[in-house]
């Protein structure tokens, strides 16, 4: 039997960026739906993050509505990731689940449970689930880490569950955004960016069939499929005032940019580049004191900007806790998202800079 795998769609990570931060995902979340339907695969596995928040918005419930009509032929397994997880009672997929009775290709599995497959016994171990279940091998579905795989910034993840066991058969996991594989596991990576520093990375899906005869599972990795998606989420490094005018009005680049010490920031040029989420000081949040010593420099985002306030304006107590409220309430519609507004503080000089 074969099957599509995709992951970690982060549907929501978009709100507040993008002007269609549902559909622009969308249009590449139907690219596994496409090929699975073209090439004749009944089943796409989705190992966790469909979220990015443990709150499904409105918008994208309709949406995966809408995907699960549309690819009424294929029957989808989808599972939790760390992003759509509270507590073991409140998932993003809560409503879903409440819901797929309307539709049978959507199967929202929000406990550890084994299936079988087109004759292949699957297990499917939603996050934070670990235990393979079944004594024999299996396809195991989780959104786990395995002890020495590559996160997209290179970096090797040293703190890697035990439960990624080769004995236990082949794991499909999430969670990874850079696609890799070893004889025991494959991770698919993302199909499109979802946070900054993934420019090397091959955004993509993978096509793998199994066979299952008396206990033993065989597999192969027969398509590895790249997205090309069109969103980019680009850092940029400005060495030199005149590389803002590069800058593209695109929706769809969305940019973080990093300047060096004595350029000055064109804030009311920059203010109608609504796709510039973020201006930090070159290196990061790090600079070198005049003794050498590295100092982090903290990045301010919106609650912090808001007890700064309180502080310095001297506001009643009263006040504050429904400022504080009226806040909260704000970015529960936001799916708990805000922007962080980040500020370049070297080379700034008067007027509109």
């Amino acid at each position: 039997m074969e099957v599509v795998h995709t992951t970690d769609w982060h549907l929501g990570f978009l709100h507040g960026k993008h002007p269609s931060p549902v559909a622009t995902l969308m249009r590449e979340i139907s690219k596994p739906c496409k090929y699975a339907r073209d090439n004749g695969i009944q089943h796409v596995i989705v190992s966790g993050d469909v979220c990015h928040s443990y709150v499904m918005s409105p918008d994208v419930q309709r949406a995966l509505y809408r995907l699960a009509d549309k690819y009424a032929d294929l029957e989808f397994w989808i599972i939790p990731g760390n992003h759509d997880y509270h507590s073991k009672n409140v998932t993003s997929l809560e409503a879903l689940f409440e819901t797929t009775r309307r539709y049978d290709n959507l199967h929202i599995i929000l406990q550890p449970r084994v299936e079988e497959l087109s004759g292949v016994p699957f297990t499917f171990l939603p996050f934070p689930y670990s235990d393979p279940i079944l004594k024999t091998p299996s396809v195991l579905v989780s959104h786990l880490t395995p002890a020495g795989a590559k996160y997209e910034n290179g970096k090797v993840a040293t703190r890697g569950t035990t439960a990624i066991d080769s004995e236990a058969g082949y794991w499909l996991n999430g969670h990874l955004h850079l696609a890799q594989e070893t004889n025991y596991y494959n991770c698919c990576g993302t199909l499109y960016p979802v946070r900054f520093g993934m420019d090397d990375v091959d955004f993509g899906f993978t096509h793998l069939e199994f066979d299952y005869s008396e206990g033993e599972l065989h597999v192969s990795v027969e398509n590895r499929v790249s997205t090309k998606p069109k969103l980019k989420m680009q850092r940029v490094l400005v060495r030199d005032a005149s590389e803002f005018q590069a800058l593209e009005h695109d929706a769809d680049t969305l940019y973080s940019l990093h300047v060096a010490a004595g350029v000055v920031v064109p804030q009311k040029q920059l203010r109608t580049y609504s796709n510039i989420l973020e201006i930090v000081p070159e290196g990061g949040r790090k600079k070198k004191t005049e003794k050498g010593v590295v100092s982090v420099q903290k990045q301010i985002d919106d609650s912090a900007l808001l007890e700064n306030f309180f502080a310095t304006e001297q506001v009643p107590p009263d006040v504050r806790a429904v400022a504080r409220q009226l806040d909260s309430a704000f970015r529960s519609l936001l799916q708990g998202k805000h922007q962080m507004r980040v500020y370049a503080s070297s080379g700034l000089q008067g007027g509109d800079e």
